[in-house]
């Protein structure tokens, strides 16, 4: 008997132990149709099984292990919808789980550093077809016509713009949600190397990337600061009188001088180094980006759905809800019982298997008149359903009816209801009553000869009957 009851208390402490197992979602937000569920072992190991819908015992951790979603672009939030008992939406925000539970998916990573091309031998080639060749500086002065500078200041001003075209496609791709990692890496060499060749290896490190953004703007910046001087000095030294066509080019170049000023001043370093940074970073933000994460909840008896909503950043805020929902992922909650309780209010029609009577003594005779053969009652109902949401479900109800004609007396009522709309909204309910009635007593029955004045003796009794009504959740209905 005692080896019997261990066995029982090690059976039971066996299943409360396995609905205490933290529940693990791998989500993948490209392809949620390849979404898996499982729990976690005492070993930490991971147990997946194709079902969406999570079963839970209690109160159960649920961890969310979330792939191929930009966490550059995305912020995201766990939604518990819970029922009668805690009717309110908790959102969940990014935290490390419980040190007790471990490390519950091991999906690895993109390594987009592995399709980089070989670093260079001489370092002071990086980014060598951004630097400009500051040897060319000194043959202007001799070398060089007013056309000749005019074409190279325009060639490299293009180039500084091209640049701001690379930066600003740079962003988009760090901020892209429709590409995985391996595809948003791939892209951004792609577009670095139309920079330079070995834009991609000199900008994957941080610290080199600084320093060379810095020594690429100050060349740059120096480059033109000097083609513009020279530009001048070129004008300024205008032959006489050269012939219609060289004149046009003086004054076509005195007139270039002003536009050129706008762009080539003190601010043309600083701004080629912040595009240039622009790129560095959203490049390396690609790199640095694991494509993935982890979100936390904990479900309970009352939890009916779990939804994963995903927002757009905007700014620099953290706070999930300062921008755009873009997509919302539902999962279906199936807790240990999964019933739902609601309550509405409506009409309920009602009659008995006898006919209600008011009894009265005519010529010596105990006679009746029939009354109504269907009472409209208001009727308060508890209704009772599965957690299931779904347009129409089987449930049942009980409640009460109070007669709206003379009949007296509260019936009570119980049956099957079938329900419409996700949140019970509309109620049809059939089933039993059961109610005072008043009936003959003391033997007597109709038609028997009765010769004492006023009314027959009458009792009031319980009688069985049926019921059919609609009713309406009214706290649903003012909620919408």
């Amino acid at each position: 008997m005692k080896q019997t009851l261990l066995s029982v208390f090690f059976c039971c402490l066996a299943v409360f132990s396995l609905a205490q197992h933290p529940i693990v979602v791998e989500y993948d937000y490209l392809n949620p149709g390849k979404t898996r569920l499982g729990y976690l072992t005492d070993k930490n190991d991971t147990i997946f099984f194709k079902k969406r819908k999570i079963r839970i015992k209690g109160d159960t951790p649920v961890s969310f292990h979330l792939i191929n979603y930009n966490s550059e672009s995305l912020k995201v939030e766990a939604k518990v919808k819970r029922g009668i008992n805690s009717d309110s939406l908790s959102g969940i925000n990014f935290l490390s789980f419980f040190s007790t539970i471990g490390s519950f998916v091991n999906v690895p990573g993109v390594d987009i550093t592995k399709i980089l091309p070989k670093r260079g031998p001489a370092r002071n080639e990086e980014l060598k077809r951004l630097r400009p060749d500051l040897e060319e500086i000194n043959r202007w002065n001799f070398e060089s016509d007013i056309v000749a500078l005019d074409t190279t200041i325009r060639a490299k001003l293009r180039q500084v713009n091209n640049w701001k075209i690379v930066a600003r496609e740079a962003k988009k791709l760090r901020e892209n949600t429709s590409l995985s990692k391996a595809e948003t890496g791939k892209k951004m060499i792609q577009l670095l190397s139309g920079l330079s060749e070995d834009a991609p290896v000199a900008l994957a490190d941080e610290n080199l990337a600084a320093l060379l953004v810095r020594q690429v703007a100050r060349e740059n910046a120096t480059y033109l600061k000097r083609a513009i001087v020279s530009y001048s000095e070129k004008v300024k030294k205008r032959p006489a009188s050269r012939g219609g066509l060289v004149m046009d080019e003086y004054d076509l170049a005195e007139d270039n001088i002003k536009g050129y000023e706008e762009y080539i001043n003190d601010k043309t370093e600083p701004d080629i180094q912040q595009t240039l940074s622009d790129i560095s970073r959203s490049y390396q933000a690609v790199l640095n980006n694991k494509f993935e994460g982890k979100l936390n909840a904990i479900l309970d008896g009352n939890s009916e759905l779990v939804s994963l909503n995903f927002f757009q950043k905007t700014g620099n805020t953290d706070e999930p809800k300062s921008g755009q929902l873009v997509h919302t992922e539902p999962f279906e909650i199936s807790g240990k019982g999964g019933i739902r309780i609601s309550s509405s209010f409506g009409i309920s029609i009602s009659s008995y298997a006898q006919d209600l009577e008011e009894y009265f003594v005519t010529n010596g005779k105990i006679s009746s008149s029939k009354g109504d053969r269907l009472v409209p009652s208001f009727a308060a109902y508890i209704q009772f359903s599965g957690k299931r949401e779904a347009a129409f479900k089987l449930g049942g109800h009980f409640g009460f009816g109070i007669p709206l004609t003379e009949s007296k007396g509260v019936s009570f009522l119980l049956g099957p209801s079938l329900l419409f709309g996700t949140k019970n909204i509309v109620c049809v309910n059939l089933g039993i009553l059961t109610g005072k009635v008043t009936r003959l007593s003391g033997g007597w029955n109709l038609g028997d000869s009765y010769s004492a004045a006023g009314v027959p003796p009458t009792r009031t009794r319980y009688e069985l009957g049926y019921h059919a009504g609609v009713s309406f959740n009214i706290s649903e209905l003012l909620r919408k």
